[in-house]
């Protein structure tokens, strides 16, 4: 019964339904038609209530003469795989075609430079939007053996930075072309600005919780949508499956596309993903990793036109590879 009435949540809810009891949404609901909470959002439900009853378990609430099973454990409803179609060179052209990437422009919802660089960014690391919100200018440095720029992606519980599965932290090599947008520049301004522990993104930071990032996502979605890019399954975790393409067009072995999209393995090769952390995984592959990212490319994007308006002025930055 518990179950069923999570699945009648309305989707949306404002004024006095931010505080209705869970009965008093079911009969709201019950009365009229209204789009309902996905599967996903009811096991999240669940398996808070059901931390909550293992404590209670755990820690002496019921007695022990009592026969008692987690009753949560099977409740988890089936979810619908997303649908999250790429980002063809169309739709990026449009995209970066906006002011935002050639003039300068920061919309109010674009929080900043986070605006230019998380899309960027994406298409060129594959990196969750959370994992980049999350960057700090330490989160950037240089390896002694190859020379290469990389990008740390780590969990830090102590700043409220966490990650998808243990297998997601990892180093992924700067690709050439975000060095040409004026990446590391506008890094190096960040840590002599504000110090080396200092956030990437600052409005959208951990510190101000997942709050933040999902109001930059929805900004982000309007803005791909004015931008003529309507498919509604066309997203920013889009940019995660387009980059997963590319990189497996440049012949990089399953180990490496793992290592540099965070992948777990599989039970054979399980090793890779878990056992080595994110700058283990670079040192395994090193070189390897640089030259795979470099042969990223998009036939058919030109991105002469895009600039970071805070970055070198064009003589001075390395030429375009993509075309």
């Amino acid at each position: 019964m518990f179950r069923e009435a999570l699945q009648k949540i309305p989707r949306h809810r404002t004024g006095a339904l931010l505080k209705a009891s869970l009965p008093e949404l079911v009969h709201w609901s019950s009365t009229r038609k209204s789009p309902k909470i996905a599967p996903a959002t009811v096991n999240k439900l669940l398996g808070a209530v059901q931390t909550v009853a293992v404590w209670a378990r755990d820690n002496g609430m019921i007695s022990d003469d009592v026969s008692w099973s987690d009753p949560f454990s099977k409740m988890r409803l089936e979810e619908d795989e997303p649908s999250r179609e790429l980002l063809l060179a169309d739709d990026l052209k449009k995209l970066f075609a906006s002011p935002v990437f050639t003039k300068g422009d920061r919309p109010a919802g674009g929080k900043g430079e986070a605006a230019f660089w998380l899309p960027l960014l994406a298409l060129f690391t594959g990196a969750r939007q959370g994992e980049l919100a999350g960057l700090r200018a330490s989160d950037v440095e240089t390896d002694e053996r190859t020379e290469a720029p990389l990008l740390i992606i780590a969990p830090e519980r102590s700043r409220n930075r966490t990650l998808k599965t243990k297998s997601s932290a990892r180093t992924v090599p700067i690709h050439t072309e975000l060095i040409r947008f004026g990446w590391l520049d506008y890094v190096e301004q960040i840590r002599s600005e504000n110090g080396k522990d200092a956030w990437l993104f600052p409005l959208i930071a951990p510190e101000h919780g997942r709050a933040g990032v999902r109001a930059w996502s929805k900004w982000f979605n309007r803005h791909l949508g004015q931008q003529g890019v309507t498919d509604a399954s066309k997203v920013f975790h889009s940019f995660r499956h387009t980059f997963a393409d590319a990189l497996r067009a440049t012949g990089i072995s399953t180990e490496g596309l793992r290592a540099v999209l965070g992948w777990s393995g599989s039970t054979d090769d399980a090793g890779t993903a878990t056992r080595y952390g994110a700058k283990e995984k670079f040192r395994r592959f090193g070189r390897v990793l640089v030259d795979a990212m470099d042969k990223v490319e998009y036939p058919g994007l030109d991105l002469s036109s895009v600039h970071w308006n805070g970055g070198l002025p064009g003589s001075l930055r390395r030429p375009a590879r993509i075309a």
